[in-house]
């Protein structure tokens, strides 16, 4: 009977622990579950990714790249290295275009597919040219929380893309030149200036005079603050004067479209007391045709040195603009420098853009680019008006 009521003891106490430990085990498969059903790309502003690209990518593949590339960058402050197929593979990766590791996936012409498969992000498409709309569409489909960033684990999107062929594609779109005269007519209000931006209806502009951070504007970020009032997310910033007044002094360029490639040169000078001045390059990525854009702020004196280190530079891309406040308004100058070139600015429309009647502000276009208006802001915001033009880009 002793042995009996042992058994039965023990019996019961297995149950009791069996009981005990199943509710344990059924909450950690949960969270499991839980955890694996959104892929976390950027943790606390961190991130093991890296892009990678076919061994033979195409422009677009690489474009699209670098415009991820600058997303994460402006986002989260993350560098994501970009490297190509050849390189050995990481558990994470984003890949772009067909690289050897790209699952075989038949899509039409017209078609792109987002996928998240075994911790890589896939982004393809049946023509390369639309790489860049699918890196806009993996955008919107991450989660943001501060400095964390995830995506559904079995994410899986494949649609129509609204890109076209762009062997012969153009693209009709206005763009600009504004000397901002570092925000002081407007007491550094740029909610202002950005209105004057918008209401120009174009889509880049070089800016000359921008203060960034200086004593005399508040300690503003100037590039920041047009960004955030216009709604567009890329510029670039190229300091003349550094240190100036606490912060930096210089030029800019503002876009809505996304910004791929960015590089500056000083310009030469006659005398070594002049103030320097700078070229500042920027490709731009207008729904698949890349414009070279060049903003600059010349110095009269050495105008004829200056011209001609920035055609140098131009020459070589195209189609390209130039944008700027060149102090100079002998047109012929430009002629003899920028050769087949139009001007917004010309003896057959002179437009005064100063508040002293001078024609200092000015854009030139490539042969490719044809021009089909031009007409002027005029405000008291600043000390220049707002040159605009309605150009069509040819790629």
């Amino acid at each position: 009977m002793r042995h009996l009521r042992l058994l039965a003891f023990l019996l019961l106490f297995t149950l009791f622990c069996s009981c005990q430990t199943q509710p344990t085990s059924t909450l950690d498969t949960t969270a499991d579950t839980s955890a694996s059903a959104r892929l976390t790309v950027c943790q606390n502003g961190k991130s093991d990714f890296r892009i990678v690209l076919p061994e033979n990518s195409s422009k677009e593949a690489e474009n699209a790249a670098k415009e991820l590339y600058l997303k994460f960058q402006s986002a989260f402050g993350l560098i994501l290295p970009i490297v190509n197929d050849t390189a050995s593979e990481t558990p994470t990766e984003i890949l772009i275009g067909n690289t050897s590791r790209t699952p075989d996936t038949v899509l039409t012409n017209d078609e792109i597919l987002i996928q998240v498969k075994n911790d890589k992000i896939i982004l393809v498409a049946g023509n390369d040219a639309a790489l860049s709309e699918a890196v806009s569409l993996l955008w919107e489909q991450l989660t943001v929380d501060g400095n964390n960033a995830t995506l559904p684990a079995d994410l899986c999107l494949q649609k129509q893309s609204t890109q076209k062929d762009t062997e012969t594609k153009s693209m009709t779109l206005k763009i600009a030149t504004y000397n901002i005269a570092n925000g002081r007519d407007v007491n550094y209000d740029y909610s202002v200036l950005a209105q004057d931006i918008l209401t120009s209806g174009a889509s880049i502009v070089g800016l000359q005079e921008v203060d960034q951070r200086t004593n005399r504007n508040g300690n503003r970020d100037t590039m920041a603050q047009l960004s955030r009032f216009t709604g567009w997310e890329y510029y670039y910033f190229v300091p003349t004067i550094s240190p100036y007044q606490g912060g930096e002094y210089g030029i800019g360029l503002l876009s809505k479209y996304p910004i791929l490639d960015t590089s500056f040169q000083y310009l030469p000078k006659s005398d070594e007391n002049e103030e320097q001045r700078a070229v500042l390059c920027a490709t731009v990525n207008v729904d698949g045709v890349e414009l070279h854009c060049f903003v600059t702020h010349s110095q009269q004196v050495s105008i004829t040195q200056q011209l001609t280190a920035i055609s140098q530079l131009a020459v070589k891309k195209a189609p390209y603009a130039v944008l700027g406040d060149f102090n100079y308004q002998n047109f012929s100058l430009f002629h003899s420098v920028f050769l087949n070139a139009t001007l917004a600015n010309d003896d057959g429309n002179r437009l005064e853009t100063t508040k002293n009647g001078q024609a200092f502000d000015n854009m030139i276009f490539s042969k490719n680019i044809t021009m089909n208006g031009v007409s002027l802001i005029q405000t008291n915001h600043s000390d220049h008006h707002l040159l605009v033009a309605e150009i069509t880009v040819s790629k």
